[in-house]
C-alpha cells in the first residue's frame, strides 16, 4: 500500500461530502508499533487489521448514519461493529472491487468525544489495557489497576454526558438495515 493510495483514500473521504463531518484522520502504523503488536499479541503479520487506520469524526451525533452510508457506498465492508464503550463504529473495509485482499480499519465517532478517548488511550491503553488483552494482568499492581478502573469509569461518565442515550439504538437500527 503506497502513500499515493493513502492520499487517494483520504481524498475520497472529502469528496464523499459526508454531511456533518468534522475531520478525517489517517495513519499508517509505524514499524515500532507494528512490532510491539506482533510480539505482545503473538500475531502473524497477515492477521493485523489496522496497518492503515482512518477515523472520521462527525460534528453531530446524528451524522454517524451519514458516515455509515458513505462507507457502504465507497468500500466493500468485511466486518463492522459498534464499540459501545467508546461510542464508535468500527469497520474493516477494502477498496470496492479489490481482489488484492488488503483491508484497513475505519472508525466513525462523534467529534465531541475524541479528546476524551485520545487522552484515555495515551495515558492508559499502552500501559495497561494491552497487558490485560495479552493475558498479563498479573504484571499490573493493585494500585495501577484501581487507577485504570477509576479512569475508565470517569471516561464512561464523560461519554455518557456527551453522547445521546439513543445513539446506540440508532446504530443498532443502522446495522439491521
Amino acid at each position: 500500500f503506497s502513500a499515493s493510495k493513502l492520499k487517494f483514500i483520504n481524498m475520497k473521504a472529502w469528496e464523499g461530502n459526508i454531511e456533518g463531518v468534522g475531520s478525517v484522520k489517517m495513519r499508517l502504523k509505524n514499524e515500532k508499533s507494528l512490532m510491539r503488536k506482533i510480539n505482545e499479541r503473538e500475531l502473524n503479520p497477515n492477521n493485523i487489521s489496522d496497518y492503515i487506520g482512518m477515523r472520521i469524526l462527525v460534528a453531530e451525533n446524528n451524522s454517524l448514519s451519514k458516515g455509515h452510508l458513505w462507507i457502504l457506498r465507497n468500500f466493500d465492508v468485511i466486518e463492522m461493529d459498534f464499540k459501545k464503550d467508546i461510542k464508535s463504529m468500527h469497520y474493516q473495509v477494502k477498496e470496492k472491487g479489490s481482489t488484492n485482499g488488503f483491508s484497513f480499519e475505519i472508525q466513525v465517532r462523534p467529534d465531541a468525544i475524541e479528546e476524551h478517548i485520545t487522552a484515555f488511550h495515551v495515558e492508559f491503553y499502552q500501559k495497561y489495557i494491552k497487558k490485560i488483552s495479552a493475558g498479563k494482568i498479573d504484571e499490573i499492581n493493585e494500585s495501577e489497576l484501581m487507577k485504570l478502573v477509576n479512569a475508565e469509569a470517569r471516561l464512561n461518565d464523560d461519554l455518557e454526558k456527551l453522547v445521546p442515550a439513543d445513539l446506540e439504538k440508532d446504530i443498532i437500527n443502522l446495522l439491521e438495515k
